[in-house]
Parts: structure tokens; sequence; C-alpha cells
């Protein structure tokens, strides 16, 4: 039986954006490279609310981030934990703990 997308959240890790798409730092400025990590953001809330995903926490990144966070109508949560993994791992034991199905994205 598959799960209702109400008792679902959807948990998105995101670096701040100045340490974001390092990677591409000799192709694109630290300024192009953050715009490229918000629209990606941006892209992935617009989907996951397409799914009918009602409950989307971003964990981590940065103000502007958290800005764009929540005027999209989802939840920051600050850095739970010492490192991604466990800031993770602590995201889904609170999604569990409310009784709902967590989805890394």
């Amino acid at each position: 039986m598959a799960t209702e997308p109400e008792n679902v959240i959807a948990i998105v890790p995101m670096k701040p954006l100045s340490q974001g798409k390092s990677r591409l730092a000799k192709t694109l400025t630290a300024e192009q490279r953050a715009d490229l990590a918000m629209g990606m953001l941006r892209r992935v809330l617009l989907a996951i609310r397409a799914a009918s995903v009602e409950t989307i926490w971003v964990v981590g990144g940065d103000n502007r981030v958290r800005n764009m966070t929540r005027n999209m109508g989802s939840e920051c949560l600050e850095e739970l934990g010492k490192d991604l993994n466990d800031t993770l791992k602590k995201a889904f034991e609170l999604a569990f703990e409310q009784g709902k199905s967590a989805l890394y994205v």
C-alpha cells in the first residue's frame, strides 16, 4: 500500500550558497553558482508540491535559502546534527515521531 502524500515529509538538504556547486568554480562566478543552486532548489520545491506532498523541510542553507523556502510555503530546519548525515538522521527521526513517512530529496 502506498503512503498518501499528506502523510509524507520531503526532506531537502541544502548547503550554504557560498559552498554550493563548487565543482563549477572554474566556469561560474560565486554569484552565478548561488543563483544556479537557488533555481534548482525552487524547481525541486515546485516538483514536490506538484506531487501533492504538503510538508517540505529544507535543512541547512543560509538566509537566502531560508527566505525563499519560507516564501514558497515550506519549512526551514536549522542544522540538527554535527554534519549532514547526522542532521538527516535526526530530521527523519523527527518526521517518524510525528507519525509521518520521510522522503529524502
